[in-house]
């Protein structure tokens, strides 16, 4: 461990010198090579031969320039090395570098289809747009959003209508959460499956900075050809490659310093409001202790990120290597909240016999070392903890309070300590062989190897020594997995005239096989051991320690075929079947079909509208396909027995056994139908393009745990397939370059998506829920009721709780019954609950932009998220006067609620809707300006700064500390009191590429 923290930081700086030489070195490259000149002419030609007039041909990184001429002719000076761009709407930008004794150029510029003619990754293979026949999305790393990157999925957000990506918290540790299309699993995961040069791993198994694009099969016709891991749609990323075909080498650094602020404080009371609010009431809650304390203050701070990235690649397209590495230091707004992050990337490929037989060798190491402790109860504790109070005594000891819920949040953050240490090596070759034009067998092996280490402590100053006489505790646990793959797969793509044939088939087997230990002790006699010595501690002694393992696997086989079939690309099909078993399935439903199918129809090549010169593509798709979704539980569908209490048997206590669950031999996959239909379309030249697509997916079979007697059963429940969830919607993407001469270009998008969803049915056959609802959720004590109601006919995320109308004359809570009348709070029964809101957002718009003028750039990204609901706990529990028997409240806590009256200050605390909220927002989510040096000198060849803002502004009713919450699950739109805080962030980056 020692001599892997002194590698991260021998790394760590000797990549923080590296980003101060190369940033020096780019103010101080300012000396001139004088070239000698060269009069540079030529024509510029279309595709079919005929001059182009108005395109702009300038000398790159200036604005030295010309326009041809009505004959498509033109001529200019530049000196010997300059680079000549010649650019014109509609058509791919042409670069010719000037050489001395440089001959007359005849130029033909090719059409740039945008989205149409670009290779677009399907799974198990590649496609040209203008092939594709299903609803997917290409996001290419030119269009990545910049800045202090966590992880891939922030590089796509608000680039892909229906993905969408959600920052549930501020934490070091916090990744995206990704849903595509809406939730449409009860149970399951909802997380797409991601596969990264095709293996499938996680967002966290590569570098943001080393990823070429991302592509997402986002509807069931796409993602069928992935079987019981396709439902929630498929992230496929590709790693940067060597593509020149000529002897190169490039160095890039990309290093960034990126400063964290929280982006809203809740105001609580300050000690003077907390003294006065207790005079009002007669010091009916809390105690004046005299002092004056800002927790807030004291817990958060203004923390900061490096990171530093060097790319090397070296080679030919026929033989190269690619050596990637990232190092990230994050530090969270809670002091003592640090990661560290190695990630570390090694590709080879080798071509021999004239590209006959290639082969391609990858290993990625990805370690991450993160400080833990409960970081959000110290941000809790900071709000509503006594402002009056102080950190400490006049012993030096750790003031406390006899309170459940409520604890000094100094001695938490330094009488809690953890190390979480993560460490994930993927490893995978491939061999491909081409015996004959268009055929392609290749071999794909993987193995993926993640462990993690997991230690914390609680010293004798933590509360639980001063409560419970614990005397310290620690705890260990250690676990690994490990997942294998072999895919062997023939691919076949010839055209013939008219036609085109793309197909390939393949067999794909995976295990994944996890282990783990754990343990824990109290009573140690130091603090200094922790969690380095359990076996100190003497709880072991007194039978008070525990430890446990466990040990879990799983495989899956599958085979698969596609064909894709077009004739001048005017009409396409895509055809494609998996037939896949898995281990989780009972033995009646070991395997399953998943089929896919669409088609293509370009409009745009056929007679009628060949010569609508303003319309430049037009194509209909429409598609179907199913796909299916694995249980969580490998074990789920076989009877299993646990350990309970024990048995005191002639003289001795033995361990006592009983059912923990029932078998289910029919067991089986959620069922998701889809079906989808889109138009793509381009104008003048795509100038503006259009998508558009609507989708309806049919969840059937939807996996949950059902009552059952016992007996016959054996245990009180059992998992089982008897739900049926709808969910429909439409999106949109909008693009366009409204302006673009020599100098100015912008260029700018909307992205707009719909979701609704429905529960139709929550039983089937045997397995029946006899209310047709399930009550979800928890409030905690003191209120201590369940939140959401997921009923059939009703979507996921509803709020179910008493509808608050008014407050009366005393102070006290009036809602509606059941009919509708107001009563009293206490007169309200939980048949008068009802529907009071819904959690999941129905409205999603994006908007990105991106300027550019000379060498500067600037991109602005924005979003709204709209038609959902919050319940603000916060405001709940301390936003009322009865809080204050608990702690700090807000300020506005003894404020007039409704129609101008106030809470009496005996009013219990209740679970109503005035505690949810409108959480509509629209946020400025990303700026970025930067400045490009080109042609820098020999060495340096390019080099570009900038600056970047992150969750810079946001536009909202609501009340609490921010609107953007955890995007999935069945529980949406719950602002916890124990939410970690969002941040904003500034970010100075540097590129270099050498």
């Amino acid at each position: 461990m020692k001599k892997h923290s002194m590698l991260k930081r021998g790394l760590s700086k000797v990549f923080n010198n590296l980003f101060t030489i190369s940033f020096l070195l780019v103010l101080l490259c300012t000396s001139t090579i004088a070239y000698s000149q060269v009069k540079v002419e030529g024509t510029i030609l279309d595709e079919t031969d005929t001059p182009l007039p108005g395109v702009s041909v300038f000398i790159k990184g200036t604005t030295n320039g010309t326009v041809t001429s009505t004959s498509g002719e033109f001529s200019m000076e530049a000196n010997e090395n300059d680079v000549i761009v010649m650019s014109f709407i509609g058509y791919a930008t042409e670069e010719v570098t000037v050489t001395q004794g440089m001959q007359r150029l005849n130029i033909s510029m090719k059409p740039d289809v945008v989205g149409l003619d670009e290779v677009v990754a399907i799974g198990y293979g590649t496609l040209s747009g203008k092939e594709v026949t299903s609803a997917i999305v290409s996001v290419k790393s030119e269009d990545f959003i910049e800045g202090a990157i966590k992880d891939p999925a922030e590089l796509i957000r608000g680039k892909v209508a229906g993905l969408q990506i959600g920052r549930p918290g501020g934490r070091s540790t916090n990744t995206s959460e990704i849903s595509l299309r809406g939730v449409s699993t009860l149970s399951s995961s909802s997380s797409p499956l991601v596969v990264i040069d095709g293996v499938p791993g996680s967002l966290n198994g590569v570098a943001p900075e080393d990823i070429e694009s991302i592509d997402i099969l986002k509807d069931g016709s796409a993602a069928a050809i992935y079987g019981t891991r396709g439902t929630n749609g498929v992230i496929l990323i590709t790693t940067k490659k060597v593509k020149s075909t000529t002897p190169k080498t490039s160095v890039e650094i990309n290093s960034y310093y990126a400063v964290y602020q929280i982006t809203k404080k809740l105001n609580m009371m300050s000690a003077d409001q907390y003294r006065d609010a207790m005079s009002e009431i007669d010091g009916l809650y809390g105690a004046d202790e005299g002092y004056d304390t800002d927790w807030q203050d004291l817990v958060l701070r203004t923390p900061s990120t490096y990171s530093n990235n060097l790319s090397i690649r070296s080679g030919t397209s026929e033989s190269n290597f690619i050596l990637n590495v990232n190092h990230k230091d994050i530090s969270g707004i809670v002091l003592n909240d640090n990661t560290s992050i190695l990630n570390t990337r090694l590709e080879g490929n080798y071509s021999m016999f004239d590209g006959i037989v290639k082969m391609n060798g990858n290993i990625a190491v990805r370690s991450q070392n993160s400080n833990t402790g409960d970081f959000e109860s110290a941000y809790f504790n900071s709000l509503i903890y006594n402002p009056t109070d102080r950190p400490k005594d006049d012993d030096g000891k750790w003031t406390h309070r006899p309170l459940n819920n409520y604890a000094n949040p100094m001695m938490i953050l330094n009488e809690v300590t953890g190390n979480d240490q993560n460490e994930t090596v993927r490893m995978f070759g491939t061999l491909t062989v081409n015996p004959l034009d268009g055929l392609t067998g290749k071999v794909l092996v993987s193995r993926e190897t993640s462990s993690g280490l997991f230690g914390w402590a609680h010293s004798k100053q933590h509360e639980s020594t001063t409560k419970s006489n614990i005397n310290a505790q620690a705890g260990r646990n250690t676990s690994k997995w490990v997942t294998e793959l072999v895919e062997t797969t023939v691919a076949y793509d010839k055209t013939f005239g008219d036609h085109k044939i793309n197909a390939i088939a393949g067999h794909s087997y995976q295990t994944s096989v996890g282990e783990g230990f754990d343990a824990f002790n109290k009573d140690f006699p130091t603090d200094g051991i922790k969690y380095n010595d359990l076996g100190a501690g003497k709880g072991l002694i007194d039978g008070e320690a525990g430890m446990g393992s466990w040990k879990t696997g799983n495989k899956l086989a599958a085979y698969f075929v596609r064909v894709n079939y077009n004739y001048k690309f005017k009409y396409m099909l895509m055809v494609s079947m998996r037939r896949e078993g898995s281990s989780k399935f009972g033995v009646n439903n070991k395997w399953g079909n998943f089929p896919g199918i669409s088609a293509g129809w370009n409009m745009k090549n056929e007679p009628f509208l060949e010569n609508v010169n303003f319309l430049s593509q037009a194509k209909l798709r429409a598609g179907f396909g199913i796909t299916g979704t694995l249980p969580n539980d490998n074990y789920a569908h076989v009877s299993r027995m646990s350990f309970g209490d024990k048995i005191y048997i002639n003289g001795e206590w033995i361990p006592g056994m009983a059912p923990s669950s029932n078998p289910n031999p029919n067991l089986q996959w959620e069922t998701k139908q889809e079906y989808n239909i889109g138009l793509d379309a381009g104008l003048w030249d795509n100038r503006m393009t259009l998508s558009v697509d609507w989708y309806k997916r049919i969840t059937n079979d939807i996996l949950w745990n059902y009552p059952v007697p016992s007996p016959p059963y054996v245990y009180t429940s059992i998992l089982a397939n008897a739900g049926t969830m709808i969910n429909d919607g439409f999106e949109v993407k909008l693009s366009g370059t409204p302006v673009q001469t020599n100098d100015i270009n912008y260029n700018t998008s909307v992205v707009f998506s719909t979701n609704n969803n429905k529960l139709t049915n929550l039983s089937k056959g045997e397995f029946q829920n006899a209310d047709g609802y399930v009550n979800l959720g928890w409030t905690g004590e003191p209120i201590q009721t369940y939140i959401f109601r997921l009923q059939e006919d009703g979507p996921v995320g509803d709020f179910y709780g008493w509808k608050s109308i008014d407050i009366d004359e005393n102070g006290f809570w009036i809602v509606e019954n059941e009919e509708g009348e107001p009563i009293s709070i206490d007169e309200a029964k939980d048949n008068d609950k009802k529907v009071i809101g819904n959690g999941t957002p129905k409205y999603f718009l994006n908007w990105n932009n991106n300027f550019s003028y000379k060498q500067f750039d600037m991109a602005i990204n924005a979003r709204a998220v709209l038609g959902f609901d919050i319940l603000n706990m916060t405001d709940m529990f301390t936003g009322v006067p009865t809080g204050m028997s608990r702690g700090n409240v807000l300020e506005t806590a003894f404020d007039p609620r409704m129609n101008d009256k106030a809470l009496n200050v005996t009013q219990n605390q209740y679970y109503v809707s005035e505690f949810v909220q409108d959480g509509s927002y629209v946020r400025i989510d990303n700026i970025t300006l930067g400045y490009t040096f080109e042609s820098i000198s020999d060495i340096l060849k390019k080099a570009r700064i900038y600056l970047n803002g992150s969750n810079v502004l946001t536009f909202t009713k609501y009340k609490g500390i921010d609107p953007e919450l955890g995007i999935s699950g069945l529980e949406p739109g719950v602002d916890s009191r124990v939410r970690y805080p969002q941040q904003r962030t500034f970010t100075l980056g540097v590129q270099l590429t050498f």
